[in-house]
């Protein structure tokens, strides 16, 4: 195991862009660009050339020919669907309570949610997820922004050969050494600024910035944008001690969901397809044949045009009008589409086995044949257990942005921050099993019935944000305050005013003289 931070600056130099080339390498870029294609629905159709002649515009000419019945981005988002983060919690706690008894672990839950909702993270988690899952890893850069006086976050995808970021793995540990991120100026107004190559280098201490220098010995020279102060850039916290990466991988288990055995079904399915357009089209517009008697003389090979230099042919089209001396028209039956469909919808169904996507997301079911309830539920177990897994392999990502997010602006904030030395942050995600509203109201009012608290119940059993939670807490508080009100007010009116004892009119009539 190498220990890169107490290797020299010209050993770090050397290591970074030795091993950027080794790892830029390793990455399978075709397959990695097939898939991304896939995704998009923009691949190759497997065509012959009679095929391409028949289907003619509906798939596309020659090398455009891009038509396809694309089920990629089914297999990937009805798993993306299903992951979403809804809140954090520090040190086991959800929120802060209220002003009075607030503790610094629930008012830093606070904060981690409002940069949440600043940075729109809600959005960027979906495209987090989507190119992770897609490309087997996705990572979330954060860092802080000045102006706003809070930290910002970007999701980039792996390196693909022209921009993207990469990650350089011990080979005895597998955890991450560096980081690397490439990318291209784009600057319209600046002359000479666009199309120059870029490369920063985030380590767990400092951040390196290179552009290409082709010249260099390593290709690469150091780099300064406005503002920088130094090079290397040193990415410290408060206490002087490393920040830690400022970029965080989220690697899905086992790499891409769009695995090859994927991709090849895929090929097939749209094979399936077009002889099944084929054929349909072939019903619509049959092919037509013209038997003649043993006596009569063959027809002249001409085309419509009257053009002997080209192949002869009859031209059929709605609202066309045939006429024929001497000879029988006959129609070619069609054929039979039942088991072309049948063939794509077992087509589907093996790739529903394949990438663990139930059969009734990737195909189209009505009437009786759609699952619900207990059925649905069973149907989706493995697509939910698939989700889970998800989540528990991307929650880790979660807490150490969010902690190094905490640490920036315990170094730059210029407001006031809870005080926490080590929080221990973790995300809460949203329900990934097969929701019913009737089941979630039984299991929250079982959770209930045990004694956990209403804030649990309400984020981690029925799915609401910390923001919806928050509301509900104080709309809470306003009720019971409400029914303590009205109920002293029931109590003040229910009990009898207690009065004075009555003087006798003779009070001597009553001593003990007068009652012998």
């Amino acid at each position: 195991m190498i220990d890169i931070m107490r290797l020299t600056p010209e050993q770090v130099e050397r290591f970074i862009h030795l091993q950027s080339i080794i790892d830029r390498q390793a990455i399978d870029r075709e397959t990695l660009r097939r898939q991304r294609d896939y995704y998009d629905g923009n691949h190759d159709v497997l065509l012959s050339p009679r095929q391409r002649d028949f289907l003619g515009l509906l798939v596309g000419q020659g090398n455009d020919a891009t038509w396809s019945f694309n089920l990629m981005r089914n297999v990937v988002d009805t798993i993306r669907e299903r992951l979403c983060v809804v809140g954090f919690t520090v040190d086991g706690e959800t929120a802060a309570q209220e002003a009075d008894n607030a503790t610094p672990e629930g008012e830093l839950a606070d904060l981690l949610w409002d940069w949440w909702v600043e940075n729109d993270l809600d959005t960027l988690q979906i495209d987090l997820y989507r190119k992770a899952l897609r490309d087997g890893v996705a990572y979330l850069l954060v860092t802080w922004d000045e102006e706003a006086d809070r930290p910002v976050f970007y999701v980039h995808a792996q390196d693909g050969g022209l921009e993207g970021v990469t990650t350089h793995l011990d080979p005895e540990t597998h955890l991450p050494q560096y980081y690397a991120k490439y990318w291209t100026t784009y600057d319209p107004l600046k002359p000479g600024a666009t199309g120059k190559e870029r490369k920063t280098v985030y380590l767990p201490g400092e951040v390196r910035k290179y552009q290409r220098a082709p010249g260099n010995v390593y290709g690469w020279e150091p780099a300064q944008d406005p503002g920088d102060t130094s090079w290397p850039l040193p990415w410290l916290g408060a206490d002087g001690r490393p920040l830690g990466f400022a970029v965080w991988s989220f690697r899905v288990p086992g790499g891409s969901e769009l695995s090859p055995s994927a991709l090849a079904l895929q090929d097939s399915l749209n094979t399936s397809m077009l002889d099944l357009l084929a054929a349909a089209a072939a019903g619509g517009f049959p092919i037509m044949s013209v038997e003649y008697g043993e006596n009569v003389p063959a027809p002249p090979a001409t085309t419509p045009d009257n053009e002997e230099d080209e192949e002869t042919g009859i031209e059929l089209a709605p609202g066309r009008l045939l006429e024929v001396y001497g000879g029988k028209l006959n129609r070619l039956p069609p054929s039979d589409t039942q088991p072309m469909i049948a063939t794509v919808w077992t087509m589907v169904s093996a790739l529903s086995a394949v990438t663990g996507v139930p059969a009734h997301r990737l195909r189209p079911f009505a009437g009786a044949e759609v699952p619900s309830g207990e059925a649905l539920k069973q149907l989706e177990a493995g697509l939910v257990a698939k989700a889970t897994e998800r989540t528990q392999a991307f929650t880790a990502p979660w807490a150490g942005v969010m902690t190094t997010a905490y640490r920036l602006a315990q170094k730059y904030s210029t407001g006031d921050l809870p005080a926490i030395a080590t929080p221990r942050i973790k995300a809460v995600w949203a329900d990934v099993n097969t929701r019913s509203e009737l089941l979630q109201s039984q299991v929250g009012t079982a959770h209930k019935a045990l004694g956990v608290p209403d804030e649990m119940i309400w984020q981690k059993v029925l799915g609401y944000t910390p923001d919806e939670v928050s509301a509900f807490r104080v709309s809470k508080r306003r009720d019971q305050a409400m029914q303590v009100a009205a109920i002293a007010a029931s109590l003040r009116q229910a009990t009898p005013t207690q009065q004075a004892p009555v003087a006798p009119a003779n009070p001597a009539a009553f001593t003990e003289e007068n009652q012998t």
